[in-house]
Parts: structure tokens; C-alpha cells; sequence
């Protein structure tokens, strides 16, 4: 992503499509900044009456973006045109572009953002320079990956081995379904789970990060299913009914996917024949 001589392709909201680079294109990027890495957001506590201070947990955060080159056309009138159709892509105010592009030896990579800034000027040969910032510093990839269990009959109320401390009793069981995903990126990638019935209460578990999901006072039959959106921090059925309120708190966190091998595991109070688990995720770099 971080190749200005490569293709890039900038997608409006709308579905508004405009490439960079290629023959075709009037746009000849000649720098792109901000893929390196997000902006960081440090918590540093002064200590008094002693020398320097202490250094507390730090978080990513937005990643602000600079495409900048030149516009190069056979004539005014194709230029403009050009430039009319970017700044209709660039109409992002109150919803993501997306800006896609492939580095060297890397996936196909992209990012969403919103548009800050865009300058055009010069004479015949013009400028540009647009400024976008992305609320999500995650550079993801272009293939939407996902994965489903096997449906299967449910393995019925148990306890989960090896037992994770504090122990939950009565509300547990053992998995009803597994399934292991590689997230091949270098950081945390939020996934969307969707568990199909019959279940009772199921619990989305990530037994590589040791956290889960619960979701309380839900039955699930035969064709049902409900939608766990880590991104958007969403549980929605299958008729789009807003499940929110079933999540048991404090207990559930909502998981992400860490870089490399994922265990996931579906657990229920109850569950039946045709009970299953789907995981859906991009691979995430920052």
C-alpha cells in the first residue's frame, strides 16, 4: 500500500469508480503518505517530585492520508470531466470511501475514510492533493474471507475442558461447534460470527484469546440464525431484529481475531442437528 507508482482506485460511496496509474487515467499519483501507520494515542502520567513520568497503555488512532500528483490529459475539456467524476467520488461526508491498491509481495490491500481536503491547481498540466482520514486505522484485505462448521447435532449441556477460571456453572457447555481462522495480517481484525440454530443461548468463544460472547435468554430454531458484527458492535436475528440487549454484561468481550491461528467455538445451553458457526473477517494491517 505503500507504492505510489502502483494502481490505485478510489470508490465513492455512491459506487462512483476512479482509477490511478493505469493507461487509461488522467491521475499520475506522484506521492501517497499515511500507510506506514496511524496516528498514535499515548497516556503518559507525570510523576511528582520525581524525574520523567509513566508510560500507560497507548491505542491506535485515526490514520489521515495524503494522495498528491499531477492531472495529465490530451485536453481541457478531458481533464475536467476527470476531475468532475473524482469529486463525485470523493463525496464522502457521511459515509466511507474506499481507497484499494497492491504493494509489492502483499494481498490486495484497502482502507476506508473520509474526505478532509482537495486542491487542484496549475496551468494545462494541473495538480492535485487530496487529504483523507480513516477512523479505523486498519488496512484490510480486498477478499472477504469466511468460513463455516460443519452441521452438526450438538453435543448437548457439559462442561468446557480445559475449565477457563472464573467458571460460569449452569450456563456452559461444551463446544457445539469449532472452527479455525488465520488472519495472515499483522494486527487484530474485528470478524462478523453468525450462529445458526436450533441453539439455546449460544456463546461465541475465542479460545485463542481466551474471551467470549454470550447472548442470554435466546432460542434459535432450524433456519434461524443471529449476527455478531465485532466491528459495529451489533447482534441482529435473522428477521433484523436488534438483539443488543441479550448481551451478558460484564461477562462478554467483544472478540477480535489476533494474527495468525484463531480457535473458535460455538457453546450452548442446548442445541440440535444443523446447529452451526460462520466466521467472516478480512485480514487486518497497521
Amino acid at each position: 500500500m505503500y507504492e505510489h507508482g502502483q494502481p490505485w482506485t478510489i470508490v465513492g460511496p455512491d459506487g462512483t469508480v476512479v482509477d490511478f496509474n493505469t493507461l487509461a487515467s488522467v491521475f499520475k499519483l506522484e506521492e501517497v503518505t499515511g500507510f506506514d501507520s496511524a496516528r498514535v494515542r499515548t497516556s503518559i502520567e507525570d510523576r511528582p517530585e520525581y524525574d520523567g513520568a509513566v508510560a500507560g497503555n497507548s491505542f491506535l488512532g485515526s490514520r489521515p492520508v495524503t494522495m498528491s500528483g499531477k492531472v495529465v490529459a490530451e485536453s481541457a475539456a478531458a481533464r475536467n470531466l476527470a476531475v468532475v467524476q473524482l469529486q463525485r467520488a470523493l463525496r464522502a461526508l457521511r459515509s466511507d470511501l474506499t481507497m484499494k491498491s497492491q504493494a509489492s509481495g502483499l494481498p490486495a490491500m484497502q482502507a476506508g475514510g473520509r474526505i478532509e481536503s482537495f486542491r487542484v491547481s496549475g496551468g494545462y498540466v494541473k495538480e492535485f492533493q487530496l487529504g483523507i482520514v480513516c477512523a479505523d486505522p486498519r488496512i484490510y484485505s480486498q477478499v472477504l474471507n469466511s468460513l463455516t462448521s460443519t452441521a452438526g447435532a450438538g453435543s448437548g449441556l457439559g462442561a468446557p475442558w480445559p475449565i477457563v477460571w472464573p467458571a460460569v456453572w449452569g450456563g456452559g457447555s461444551g463446544a457445539e461447534q469449532v472452527v479455525t481462522v488465520v488472519n495472515v495480517g499483522n494486527i487484530e481484525s474485528p470478524p462478523v460470527f453468525r450462529a445458526y440454530g436450533p441453539i439455546t443461548n449460544p456463546e461465541i468463544r475465542n479460545t485463542t484469546t481466551g474471551t467470549s460472547i454470550w447472548i442470554d435468554n435466546l432460542v434459535l430454531a432450524v433456519g434461524e440464525w443471529v449476527d455478531v458484527d465485532v466491528a459495529n458492535v451489533t447482534v441482529v436475528n435473522h428477521l433484523g431484529v436488534n438483539l443488543y440487549d441479550r448481551v451478558r454484561f460484564p461477562t462478554s468481550v467483544w472478540s477480535l481475531l489476533s494474527p495468525g491461528t484463531n480457535n473458535l467455538e460455538l457453546r450452548a445451553v442446548a442445541s440440535g442437528s444443523g446447529v452451526q458457526l460462520t466466521v467472516s473477517w478480512r485480514d487486518a494491517w497497521a
